[in-house]
């Protein structure tokens, strides 16, 4: 689906809301489990700088583990958000509408809105060299649902707590 394409994406439309909020559902938990990642790995590095270890050797082993737990976590929500990105690619409205909003669920979810609470996350932990490449990923899930235009999208940037405007300021 690089740079779109409208049948497949028409296709994946239709199936998307045959399951309706089935599919969103499931990624919403996958970015739920990303901000808990964030918020753990802050936490963790926080006891870190605040608590000595009993040896050199084991601060080193304990920041590989977590290193290496954390960049595994941040390449799958990365390859789920660009995943979310290219179901917009060039534009399909009928994508981005369906991922503000999912009419005839009874449990519809704001995809926009939760990416963008996601990425607040992320700048709130601190943008690092393992954290930037999500941050980019985010970004430009949220521009693609932006553009064509779509103003729901827009409007939900806008209008959300804190809004897209305070998150690319930080």
């Amino acid at each position: 689906m690089e740079r779109g394409n409208p049948l497949a994406q028409d296709a994946l439309q239709k199936c998307l809301k045959a399951g309706e909020g089935e599919f969103l559902c499931k990624i919403v938990e996958h970015l739920h489990m990303g901000v808990k990642v964030m918020r753990d790995l802050k936490r963790e590095e926080q006891f870190l700088a605040d608590n000595t270890l009993d040896s050199h050797r084991d601060v080193t082993v304990y920041l590989s583990a977590l290193h290496q737990s954390r960049e595994q976590k941040i390449a799958s929500l990365s390859s789920v958000l660009r995943l979310i990105q290219l179901f917009c690619e060039g534009h399909h409205l009928g994508l981005q509408e369906w991922g503000n909003e999912q009419p005839s669920s009874g449990n519809s979810v704001n995809m926009v809105g939760e990416i963008l609470k996601f990425l607040h996350e992320v700048l709130l932990t601190g943008v690092s060299q393992s954290t930037a490449a999500l941050a980019i990923q985010l970004f430009a899930t949220l521009t693609e649902f932006c553009q064509g235009p779509c103003p729901r999208s827009q409007s939900t940037l806008m209008e959300m707590s804190p809004n897209a405007c305070h998150e690319v300021n930080v």
